[in-house]
């Protein structure tokens, strides 16, 4: 009976319990163990790799399989194409066609006419210019041996600042009257002065120097210096002949003459007729 009081006892406490309001406390353990479990699935474990056989492991499994097993041959087998020599025959007809082909290839039209005629009158012009500069300046070597022949006089060379005779210019060109002007040039060396002019608009130069003392007159001088450089058309001016030589070559003429006691010589690259000659002579005073 005292068995049966305690039992009821443990059940009435235990209806008591369910009855009442506040429900009983959950394991205490739970928690921590899920807790546990998540911390260490989030902990980092880094991976071992495998273990590869070292190589003084695998001497012996390899030796032993050197031993067992047989030599091998090794075949290499390389084709290379079949070479042959170029045939001459056709190398020769594709160099003759290739050669035909670039000989039907049209030209530009392009005006090859006007071009050549263009080019033949710069080189005509470029000759004339050198022929020009040759002549500007500069007595010929034939007028220099015919004055020098005629000249009296002997001695060394002396290098004047001035002419010693009063130039010979054209009476309505007083600027040639000075080498100072950049338009005339003087010759110290050997006394000469030299301008250039034009007759019917073409250039000529006129290179003077004193009459050689050789001579009694200047018509004696004239005459036997034109002699000497093969000028012989004479050429009347007023009471005066001068002469004239015609270069059969070149077309160029050059007149020898004289006044008020000075040589000259007058060059062209062209031919003019007498009555230019004489009218330009008439211009110099």
């Amino acid at each position: 009976m005292g068995a049966d009081r305690f039992k009821r006892s443990s059940q009435e406490r235990a209806w008591a319990d369910w009855l009442s309001d506040t429900p009983p406390a959950p394991p205490t353990h739970a928690p921590e163990s899920r807790q546990a479990r998540v911390a260490q699935a989030n902990t980092y474990q880094p991976r071992v790799p495998d273990r590869q056989p070292t190589a003084d492991s695998r001497q012996p499994a390899i030796a032993a399989a050197a031993a067992t097993t047989p030599p091998a041959n090794v075949t290499i087998n390389i084709n290379l194409p079949k070479l042959r020599l170029p045939n001459a025959r056709q190398a020769a007809q594709l160099g003759h066609k290739q050669l035909e082909r670039l000989r039907t290839v049209p030209r530009p039209a392009l005006p090859y006419k006007r071009i050549s005629i263009g080019a033949s009158v710069v080189a005509g012009v470029l000759v004339i210019g050198v022929a020009s500069q040759q002549l500007f300046f500069r007595p010929s070597a034939q007028q220099a041996a015919a004055v020098k022949a005629g000249s009296s006089s002997v001695g060394a060379a002396v290098t004047a600042s001035a002419p010693s005779f009063i130039p010979v210019i054209p009476k309505d060109k007083p600027l040639l009257a000075s080498p100072h002007n950049g338009q005339a040039a003087y010759d110290g060396t050997r006394d000469t002065y030299s301008y250039p002019d034009t007759v019917q608009g073409t250039e000529v130069t006129v290179s003077e120097q004193t009459l050689p003392d050789k001579y009694g007159s200047a018509q004696e001088a004239v005459s036997t210096i034109a002699k000497q450089l093969k000028a012989t058309q004479p050429l009347t001016v007023g009471s005066f002949t001068a002469y004239i030589k015609n270069d059969s070559q070149s077309h160029g003429q050059i007149v020898v003459y004289a006044s008020k006691g000075v040589l000259i010589f007058v060059q062209s690259a062209f031919t003019h007729n007498t009555d230019s000659w004489t009218s330009y002579l008439n211009s110099l005073q």
